[in-house]
């Protein structure tokens, strides 16, 4: 512990211990805690951090010098500068050391005697060195403008970004930058891979030996980025085999997910419609995880019936929720991966096209049941449907019957069936109670239409069911199972339902069905 030290970074020194500034001098410590060596000029004050090599050699800047020194205090030498730097320095494993004046100016020295190599005037522009490349080139930012430099002082490529930039750490391949965005570009051309603008990020970037980038956001949380998978999809990603999209009507399509990144890990592939008129009513497409392979693709095929027309937006996202991993130091840390383009958004329109459906219905054996006081008459509509793309109601009621008013009980049934379009065919059943008094042979007509609007065709839409009344009681009870199979497709499941009726007949009227 100790007093008096002055509020500026302590450095780590790369064969242990720490070197730090107090009253007014720099020091190198031990680990435990012992002064090992003092540096300071008798001719000036030493107010910014150090700069510290692969030998272990230190590098300072002061008001007007630059200056090295050995591990244990000793001067090597001492170079005046005509302005003063606010800015700790930079060195390079290649033998430079860079550091920005207070005219946003950049010099290049030698590590070697001090001696100045090139520099370059940046004409005010908030001009820094935040970093180096592997390979020892610095990274410098003017403003919103990041640059890479040669040891030449040559610039390769220079990118404008959309903020200021505060931060940035590289590997081999990639550079990350921090300033309201968090970006990664490939550090050979400076092309932008992707930009993430979900957090204001806050604080510059690191980098471990893996190559993983910690950072900390503006909401409170500190994440650590790749190099794991990178999931992307683009505009041209998402593939329909034809333009139309018709209303009620299936539209096959494609979305292609691509994994940018060096690992494979679950990801949830997120998609969504949502009309321009009604977007309340969104509908969920696909919400399911998906594997691919590091460096690797993968196409996902889906079907979709809208069922809304006109404009809107059909939304693809890739994303990966956070994954918890175990670590020796910290029993859980919290890692999101974040994707070179993880959404893509594209207008369609929904066509509103109505064809003609054809309708066709046929009827049952009318079923008699003989009661105590009434005969119960049992008759089915059985209807199929052709072209259906859209939601389709059916209505039939009785249009007359030779049964005397007040007899029959109901006497003005109706009903209705609904088409979608996923069925094919539709049974209905008729219950009719008669009462004793009425006997012989008869006749119930059932009418079925369609409204207008819906385009559609009815054959026949009468149907004539004919059966006899007998008032006689029944001599023997017997089971006859009907099958009745209702087709329908709902969610991709074909649902059979058998239906079993229970009749009561005559031995003799058996032969007759």
């Amino acid at each position: 512990k100790y007093s008096h030290v002055d509020l500026q970074r302590p450095v780590a020194y790369p064969a242990g211990g720490v070197v730090f500034k107090s009253n007014y001098t720099y020091v190198r410590a031990s680990s435990d805690g012992k002064i090992l060596a003092t540096y300071n000029l008798d001719m000036d004050y030493i107010n910014l951090p150090p700069a510290i090599d692969e030998k272990g050699l230190l590098y300072f800047l002061s008001n007007f010098h630059v200056s090295c020194f050995t591990s244990n205090g000793t001067l090597l030498w001492n170079r005046t500068i005509s302005r003063e730097a606010y800015i700790p320095p930079v060195v390079s494993p290649t033998g430079h050391l860079y550091y920005v004046d207070r005219e946003d100016t950049l010099h290049c020295i030698y590590t070697a005697n001090g001696s100045e190599k090139w520099s370059i005037s940046f004409n005010n522009s908030y001009t820094r060195c935040l970093g180096l490349t592997p390979t020892g080139d610095p990274i410098v930012v003017c403003g919103n403008k990041l640059m890479r430099l040669t040891v030449d002082g040559d610039v390769p490529w220079m990118r404008e970004m959309e903020t200021d930039i505060t931060g940035v750490v590289s590997d081999n391949k990639y550079l990350y930058c921090v300033g309201h965005n968090l970006t990664k570009l490939f550090l050979n051309n400076g092309t932008i891979i992707w930009i993430n603008s979900n957090h204001p990020w806050r604080t510059s970037p690191v980098m471990d030996s893996r190559g993983i980038v910690y950072v900390h956001a503006g909401d409170s949380n500190f994440y650590a980025i790749g190099p794991g998978p990178d999931y992307a999809v683009f505009p041209e990603d998402v593939v329909f085999p034809s333009n139309e999209i018709k209303r009620w009507a299936v539209s096959n399509f494609k979305v292609r997910v691509r994994n940018l990144g060096e690992d494979s890990y679950p990801a949830m592939l997120y998609v969504k419609w949502r009309p321009e008129e009604d977007p309340d009513h969104t509908e969920i497409l696909y919400n399911q995880p998906v594997i691919v392979e590091a460096k690797g693709e993968r196409w996902v095929y889906l079907n979709w019936t809208p069922s809304t027309s006109g404009n809107g937006t059909l939304t693809v996202s890739v994303y990966n929720p956070y994954e918890e991993v175990m670590s020796e130091n910290a029993p859980y840390t919290y890692v999101e991966r974040v994707r070179s383009n993880n959404q893509v958004e594209i207008n369609l329109y929904v066509e509103e096209v109505i064809r003609k459906v054809n309708i066709r219905v046929s009827g049952g054996t009318p079923c008699v049941i003989n009661r105590e006081d009434s005969y119960e008459v049992r008759i089915s509509l059985f209807a199929e449907i052709e072209n259906c793309e859209r939601n389709v109601t059916v209505y039939f009621y009785v249009e007359n019957t030779t049964i005397p008013e007040g007899h029959i009980f109901p006497e003005m049934y109706s009903g209705y069936a609904n088409f979608t379009p996923y069925d094919r065919h539709v049974v209905v059943g008729c219950i009719f109670i008669i009462d004793r008094s009425v006997s012989g042979t008869h006749s119930i007509n059932i009418r079925i239409m369609v409204p207008e609007n819906e385009s559609a065709t009815v054959e026949p839409d009468t149907l004539n069911y004919m059966f006899i009344l007998k008032n006689e009681k029944d001599t023997r009870k017997i089971w006859i199972p009907i099958e009745i199979e209702v087709a329908s497709i709902v969610g991709g499941t074909a649902v059979l339902i058998a239906v079993y009726y229970l009749l009561f007949l005559r031995e003799d009227n058996i032969r007759k069905i």
